[in-house]
């Protein structure tokens, strides 16, 4: 599987970004992978319990996942402590 990003698609996401405040808010990047040629544009690849390693007892099933995001380095300092994950 590969990405593949829009022509322009940083730039667009830095401006919506800076719009606002850097500071608190965060860019969720539409995220399709390509398998064979052909992209996976499904609605449901966003939930979580589309993916069967996210099909976990803990896991609602009204989740969604952004695995692509655009954030200050500070949001992600704060989002990051926050799951003792920095």
């Amino acid at each position: 599987m590969i990405g593949d990003l829009q022509e322009d698609s940083i730039d667009a996401a830095m401006d919506r970004l800076l719009e606002n405040d850097p500071n608190k808010d965060l860019v969720f990047i539409r995220y399709v992978e390509i398998e064979n040629g052909i992209a996976n544009e499904d609605s449901r690849f966003m939930e979580a319990h589309y993916h069967a390693d996210l099909r976990l007892p803990f896991v609602q099933k009204d989740w969604l996942i952004a695995p692509v995001f655009l954030s200050s380095v500070k949001r992600f300092k704060e989002i990051g402590r926050s799951f003792m994950c920095l």
